[in-house]
């Protein structure tokens, strides 16, 4: 006695055999969902006196010096532009 699947049989075992799959997917995503979760840094933007490089400080440094000249930083401020300042 043979086995002799028709077309029908091997469409459906394919279909039952890819929606498991997804919802197999579906659970270990939700699972993992909060792996994806945004966290806030708490390094800040710095910006060097005398040469202008703007560089990134962790949160753990103590050292609040330029990296590449050793001048004293400050908190980095965002340029202003003409076209902000007519918005206000």
């Amino acid at each position: 006695m043979t086995i002799q699947p028709t077309v029908s049989d091997i469409l459906l075992f394919y279909l039952l055999l890819l929606l498991l799959g997804t919802a197999l997917f579906y659970v270990f995503d939700r699972l993992q969902d909060h792996n994806r979760d945004w966290k806030i840094s708490r390094a800040r933007l710095m910006t060097c006196r005398k040469c202008g490089q703007v560089f990134l400080l962790r949160r753990q440094s103590q050292n609040r010096k330029c990296p590449e000249c050793g001048g004293n930083s400050g908190e980095f401020r965002y340029p202003r532009s003409e076209i902000q300042q007519n918005f206000r």
